[in-house]
């Protein structure tokens, strides 16, 4: 699941190399090395490792976001995001699929 948000990520982070700013790469980066490192230390003792991958989920679910708030006020570009949301929901089934078998 957390590389599949990486994946959408990578693929709308496009805005910010066409305008000419990466700083803006920076800024979204050091959000989700931060929002990792500290779920990492806060849930690693308690979970374990299982821990760690859901603090990729958490990452890239907020870089995410991130690109798309910065983006929507520097390079707005409509999305039909209906149409993103059975492969979505797909991938969020085959992660519980693989979790419960």
């Amino acid at each position: 699941m957390a590389y599949l948000l990486y994946g959408i990520y990578i693929n709308h982070s496009i805005w910010y190399k066409l305008n000419d700013m990466t700083m803006f790469a920076v800024y979204i980066t050091f959000a989700g090395a931060v929002i990792t490192v500290l779920i990492n230390v806060l849930l690693i003792p308690v979970y374990g490792y299982l821990a760690s991958a859901w603090a990729h989920v958490a990452s890239y679910g907020s870089m995410i976001v991130l690109s798309f708030i910065f983006a929507n006020k520097r390079y707005k570009v409509n999305y039909n995001m209906k149409q993103f949301i059975p492969y979505f929901l797909m991938a969020i089934i085959m992660v519980a699929f693989s979790r419960c078998f």
